[in-house]
């Protein structure tokens, strides 16, 4: 029986995926803060979902203070997230940024600033705010002066394909397992995750199987993990969240 992960460290299942180099306007803070920031998650995802689903996934490495995720436009497909220690935050972002999560892949950083959270208990709160307000008075100078310009005219945006969304679910549904699959090589599998309840085999459908999870968080988790996961040389299981 294959022992329960150890706090602090993401089995060796989950998949990373090395995207592109990218070459960034600016250089990513190196200077190390209890506030990670976090971009690149899917906008199809409902903010309550994405909330918990970071928490399941960050929560770890250590213990959270804040969850930030902005409902504006300008903050889409980004959040905050802060951790109690700069410790917690450093090793959470070393092994999370570049996780698959939601189909996209996570882009972690330090934040520039801490959060207000991380300020008000520090004292600094007060000399940030004055700094964020005479940013605000100096971009809205610099917008003011770009809006004088003549526009050009933008280029058409490519086609955006649909992501397909699931509704959370506690169980998955498992498809393409192995012929010769048995309950065991099923439940060694999936019970490497924290909250694996049980796995039921549908009867004369040897591929298809259920996966209990006591959470709809935990039960995110392995999906995340376990989706593709080579069985067998002809066989890549698809996990998804089984229809409520």
């Amino acid at each position: 029986m294959v022992g329960q992960p150890q706090p602090g460290i993401i089995p060796p299942q989950f998949k990373f995926i090395q995207g592109p180099p990218k070459q960034p306007k600016n250089p990513p803070p190196t200077t190390p803060r209890r506030t990670l920031y976090v971009h690149n998650l899917n906008e199809k995802i409902k903010l309550d979902v994405m909330k918990k689903s970071l928490e399941a996934i960050f929560s770890p490495f250590g213990e959270i203070l804040e969850i930030s995720i902005k409902k504006n436009l300008k903050m889409r497909g980004q959040a905050f997230v802060v951790m109690k220690d700069v410790e917690s935050a450093t090793r959470a972002m070393n092994v999370i940024n570049g996780f698959a999560f939601y189909n996209k892949l996570l882009d972690i950083q330090y934040a520039r600033i801490d959060s207000d959270i991380i300020a008000k208990m520090e004292g600094t709160y007060e000399q940030q705010k004055r700094k964020r307000e005479e940013e605000k008075g100096i971009k809205i100078i610099y917008l003011l002066k770009e809006a004088k310009k003549p526009k050009e005219t933008p280029a058409v945006a490519p086609a955006v394909v649909p992501v397909v969304y699931e509704v959370p679910n506690n169980i998955l549904f498992i498809q393409n397992l192995p012929s010769d699959v048995t309950k065991q090589s099923v439940s060694s599998l999936f019970q490497q995750y924290p909250g694996f309840k049980e796995v039921r085999l549908v009867p004369g459908k040897k591929d298809l199987a259920f996966i209990e999870y006591e959470t709809e968080q935990q039960a995110g988790i392995a999906k995340q993990s376990l989706n593709g996961y080579q069985m067998s040389e002809s066989n890549a299981i698809k996990v998804s969240f089984a229809k409520k």
